[in-house]
């Protein structure tokens, strides 16, 4: 995977979090709500630590998406 891949992916699942972050969950689906933004962390945590292993950043050069 290249580094412009990367930053996309870290943009994409950060903006995805942002957007589950400001819902809220009806109270029957909180757990499942709670696993989407947990899986969302650990994706973007996964390609952050893969583009500071080509970089030596773990912040895209890209700018943030908006919501």
């Amino acid at each position: 995977m290249n580094v412009s891949d990367i930053e996309y992916q870290i943009r994409k699942y950060e903006r995805g979090l942002r957007v589950l972050m400001k819902q809220k969950p009806h109270p029957m689906q909180e757990a499942s709500h709670k696993h989407k933004i947990k899986s969302y962390a650990n994706e973007m945590g996964k390609y952050k630590k893969m583009l500071h292993e080509i970089t030596g950043s773990s912040t895209p050069s890209i700018p943030r998406w908006p919501l």
